[in-house]
């Protein structure tokens, strides 16, 4: 029993010496990387982001490395990319719920939400999204008249949310439509756009959140009678929208036609240009549900354009609803299709006689941006 008690002496002590030392090191060198700003900076920007959110409460140091805008843009020096979509999956009268499709089939990704919880709105009627823009959503009380509607900038990665204050008491009945403006490789600051009546006339109102105040934009102004203002840019076989820094247009004339253009705005803004063909036969091989009951023409509806990765064409695509529940993704590069998600099939309701259900998706952007 002595040469064991011996022999486990022997054994712990210089373990118990070793740990002491390492733990004395690791020490030594947080320090040394504290005081290092661009040491500290380095290890920050290699850190996932929901960990990062996390080290805001270490100090007020690093809440204000992480924050700093010159921070931001080295974390994100190409412009964001989507990592899903997301929609509006009920229409109950209270706060709706979101459902997220991945863009990657190959990993599943934490839901950032699935209701917007971030405050109690005053109107008590729960929160909506009325639009996406690089990693920011405009939100709004959901359901409640313009007099009384309240409307948010929100960041779902950090949390963070900004109230906007009210336009003048007069004009807030005639809002026709809000939109939001913000691209961080530009500026930090993002601007709320928001189209009312002014008599006969339409004017525009800007909100910046460098002033937090409302400005008049240009003199009133006529439009088309039946312009809308709002923040729908996909109909059907119609898509008009910006990802990454461009422009793109899709209009499908015709039913029976499987080819259709994906145009793209020059980059001076004076002209389109064909960017991508879409084959619709390649999907139809694929999923033949996409051909019409009577066999004369396609069922779908256009969801979204986005891109993958950093090159110009690694991976341009579309997303489309097709019949039967099915959410897919169709690469205009090398023209393959995949299928992302599926409603499922007990409590679907089918909106059409094709078997579409034509939802609204917005793109879901992890940013650092503060509100």
């Amino acid at each position: 029993m002595g040469a064991k008690r011996s022999r486990t002496t022997k054994q712990i002590s210089p373990i118990s010496c070793d740990s002491g030392l390492k733990s004395s090191a690791i020490i030594a060198s947080a320090v040394i990387v504290a005081s290092s700003e661009d040491l500290l900076i380095q290890i920050l920007l290699l850190v996932p982001i929901k960990t990062l959110m996390g080290f805001n409460s270490v100090s007020k140091q690093w809440l204000s490395l992480i924050t700093d805008p010159r921070f931001i843009r080295l974390r994100y020096p190409l412009p964001p990319s989507a990592s899903a979509l997301f929609f509006r999956s009920s229409s109950c009268s209270s706060n709706p719920d979101y459902q997220f499709i991945s863009l990657d089939i190959t990993e599943v990704s934490p839901i950032p939400f699935k209701t917007l919880n971030f405050t109690r709105d005053p109107l008590s009627s729960g929160i909506s999204v009325l639009q996406s823009c690089n990693g920011l959503l405009l939100c709004a009380s959901h359901q409640a008249r313009e007099f009384n509607r309240r409307y948010y900038v929100y960041n779902p990665t950090t949390s963070q949310f900004a109230t906007l204050p009210r336009i003048r008491r007069e004009y807030s009945k005639h809002v026709l439509g809000m939109s939001l403006a913000f691209d961080s490789l530009k500026s930090p600051s993002y601007k709320v756009v928001c189209v009312r009546t002014s008599g006969k006339l339409l004017q525009i109102e800007i909100y910046s959140s460098e002033t937090q105040l409302w400005r008049v934009s240009g003199e009133p102004f006529t439009a088309p009678k039946y312009m809308e203002f709002g923040n729908s840019r996909f109909w059907n076989a119609f898509y008009l929208g910006e990802f990454e820094g461009h422009w793109h247009l899709i209009e499908v004339n015709s039913d029976f036609t499987s080819l259709f253009d994906v145009y793209e705005m020059a980059i001076d803004h004076s002209w389109w240009f064909v960017k991508y063909q879409v084959d619709l036969s390649a999907i139809s091989s694929v999923f033949p549900e996409i051909i019409k009951n009577n066999r004369y023409g396609y069922a779908f509806n256009i969801i979204s354009l986005g891109r993958r990765g950093r090159e110009e064409d690694d991976e341009s695509f579309l997303v489309l609803e097709i019949p039967g529940g099915k959410i897919v993704h169709y690469n205009l590069v090398d023209k393959t299709v995949k299928k992302l998600w599926e409603y499922a099939p007990i409590g679907y309701k089918f909106y059409n006689d094709d078997g579409l259900r034509y939802c609204r998706a917005l793109p879901y952007i992890e940013s650092l941006a503060c509100v």
